[in-house]
């Protein structure tokens, strides 16, 4: 079985050599109309041509329609990668979000009206973070412990508490040393 891509590529030959026969016999009928001088003929292939330019004209217009439906399919598929992207950076950030806010609450007393409104500062802050970090490629792909530790270091948090109270499973393994 052939893929479409060869079949496109086979189309695509065939179509230009339509197109350049139509054209070799387009010129030849221009030129004897020209030469003749028998009104009757003249008329006849004065027709022919204008069937051969018709079809010449179909041809190019069949190659321009095949030319914007392949750039809209490559459109159409780039925005399914930047969709998906996208995607992905928003389960990313939704994931780091939830680590920070988990710290940051963990961290800050909400029953202290000084520390709630901290804690809530830290957690806007961290979202500016975050809504400008996943605009960067390969932020989906990037581990939450990574980001986790940037963010960590742009708020000023101290990362190995941060994993320790993130339920970092590494900090869990590690013996307690208290």
């Amino acid at each position: 079985m052939d893929n479409s891509g060869d079949r496109a590529a086979r189309h695509e030959a065939v179509l230009k050599r339509v197109q350049q026969l139509s054209l070799a016999l387009a010129e030849d009928l221009a030129d004897a109309v020209v030469a003749t001088r028998d009104e009757d003929k003249k008329a006849r292939l004065a027709g022919a041509y204008h069937k051969i330019t018709r079809g010449l004209r179909q041809a190019v217009a069949l190659e321009a329609r095949l030319a914007r439906y392949e750039a809209a399919g490559e459109r159409a598929e780039a925005d399914r990668a930047k969709a998906a992207a996208r995607e992905g950076a928003e389960r990313r950030s939704a994931q780091v979000k939830a680590r920070v806010e988990r710290l940051v609450w963990n961290e800050y007393d909400e029953g202290d009206d000084d520390e709630f409104a901290e804690g809530g500062e830290l957690i806007e802050r961290a979202e500016e973070w975050l809504s400008e970090a996943a605009e960067a490629e390969g932020f989906a792909e990037t581990s939450v412990g990574v980001h986790l530790a940037r963010l960590c270091a742009h708020l000023g948090l101290d990362w190995p508490a941060a994993q320790d109270s993130c339920g970092d499973p590494a900090a869990a393994a590690r013996p307690n040393s208290s």
